[in-house]
């Protein structure tokens, strides 16, 4: 069974038997854990998209173009599609159109900010209006400081201290960006020797082999082949997966109504304690998903979302996560292109993946696994 999770605070029913999808909430009576990652970032992308619609009425303009998000090229990756993503959202919120051809252009940039015993790590996020000639217009910019957000946009190996308070755990991330603590056997990748939690990718149903490239993890997926991607929690509680490919969520393009009649795409995986669960696409509508397919870049699902950054990595973040029976929970919602010689991951054969929706609280980030999967 396969179980998934939205980062929604409130009463939740059962969507359908088989994969279960579960709320983030912050438990009262308890130290409130960091945001989900996708809650977080929309946070910030809302405040770049109200800015960003009060500049375009303020010239009598409507839409806007949206192009890279990029971060420094020592990272090897780049989340920028899920950037755009959660961007174009929030601005056609605010009934901003995203158009390819408008006066208007967005790009983005992020970078990691080293700082001193009180910040001892964060990342800039930045987005620059800019007009036809790539001149900024302005420039409107934030800090980041979870953990969790940071580690997704550094597309970290990392292993987190569970009850550390934020410093601690930007010390331990700075730590893990420069020694990754990677620990590969076989097919399967992990963050630390005991092995809290694992992912490996399937291909043809068999598991593909992983191996250390610079310190970081790669499994070579090539151009055609369909894959799966297996999660595996070895604790004693359960665990929630927030799963990305090439920065965008795997639920991005869910058709299904919640009970309130909203459409959301930022759900979560769970996995039993002790347990594993198998990932077989993008997740659509009524039990069915697109297989996870590597296709050219043009036809990826980070294309697919208007974003032009550097494609190839699988992302897992896992956190504990437990019942709370008593309480109620409301649900808030989260959230020039590369040559058609790169490669991402597009959209295979449907397959039937059987998911129900489930309440649950969260802990903080424990682990991110990131794995690359293309070099082009």
């Amino acid at each position: 069974m396969l179980t998934f999770v939205n980062g929604r605070n409130g009463m939740r029913q059962i969507l359908v038997a088989g994969i279960v999808l579960a709320l983030a909430a912050a438990g009262t009576g308890r130290a409130r854990a960091e945001d989900p990652v996708s809650r977080a970032l929309t946070r910030h992308l809302g405040g770049f998209a109200a800015e960003i619609k009060t500049f375009l009425d303020a010239r009598g303009e409507a839409e806007v173009s949206i192009g890279q998000f990029v971060g420094p090229p020592q990272l090897a990756a780049n989340p920028g599609p899920g950037l755009a993503l959660l961007l174009r959202r929030e601005l056609q919120k605010r009934k901003v159109a995203v158009r390819s051809r408008a006066n208007v252009g967005i790009n983005g940039e992020f970078r990691e900010v080293v700082g001193d015993a009180a910040n001892p790590l964060s990342v800039e996020l930045k987005v620059k209006i800019v007009d036809r000639t790539n001149k900024a217009l302005r420039v409107l910019s934030c800090g980041l400081f979870g953990a969790g957000e940071m580690a997704f946009l550094t597309a970290a190996n990392t292993r987190l201290p569970k009850n550390g308070d934020a410093k601690a755990r930007a010390r331990k991330l700075k730590e893990d960006l420069d020694r990754p603590p990677v620990v590969v056997r076989g097919s399967q990748v992990s963050v630390g020797d005991d092995r809290p939690y694992t992912v490996e990718i399937l291909v043809k149903g068999r598991p593909r082999q992983a191996a250390l490239e610079d310190g970081l993890p790669f499994v070579s997926i090539d151009r055609g082949e369909v894959y799966a991607i297996r999660l595996t929690n070895n604790t004693d509680s359960e665990a929630a997966v927030e799963l990305t490919i090439d920065g965008v969520n795997i639920f991005a393009f869910n058709e299904d109504p919640d009970a309130d009649g909203q459409v959301r795409g930022d759900y979560r995986v769970i996995l039993k304690k002790r347990g594993a669960q198998v990932v077989y696409g993008w997740y659509r509508a009524k039990n069915m998903s697109d297989s996870f397919k590597v296709t050219e870049y043009a036809k990826s699902a980070a294309f697919l979302k208007e974003s032009t950054a550097s494609v190839g990595t699988i992302s897992a973040s896992f956190c504990p996560c437990w019942e709370r029976p008593k309480e109620i929970i409301v649900g808030s919602p989260l959230g020039s292109t590369l040559g058609s010689s790169a490669s991402g991951t597009g959209f295979g054969k449907r397959v039937e993946e059987r998911y129900r929706t489930i309440v649950r609280d969260f802990g903080d980030v424990a682990a991110v696994i990131t794995l690359r999967y293309t070099k082009d």
